[in-house]
């Protein structure tokens, strides 16, 4: 899934009225059904999958949450380290060795 921000065209601290005002613009836009273009219906898919994110305040924590980490831009560095060590318990305990 591509980064729901980029795709309705807001920065990160976008509110929820930017969330919605640009879906409706891209929407408006995009819709197969008014704007004809070859393309038009996955562009419209992409950017009701990216508004599904943003407009739900779990869904967007969860995104914002997983892209901190993967970004090492999470605020709390102690918890990030945990998840960090949780992850490399996971691999090394399931990590198969190639023999």
């Amino acid at each position: 899934m591509p980064d729901p921000y980029r795709v309705l065209g807001l920065p990160r601290n976008a509110t929820e009225d930017d969330v919605r005002q640009a879906f409706q613009a891209l929407a408006k836009k995009l819709h197969p059904d008014s704007s004809g273009t070859s393309g038009s219906a996955a562009q419209f898919q992409e950017v009701k999958e990216a508004y599904d994110i943003l407009r739900d305040k779990d869904a967007r924590q969860h995104f914002d949450a997983r892209r901190n980490l993967r970004e090492g831009l999470y605020e709390d560095p102690a918890e990030a380290e945990r998840l960090r060590e949780r992850a490399a318990e996971f691999k090394r305990r399931y990590q198969t060795s190639g023999e």
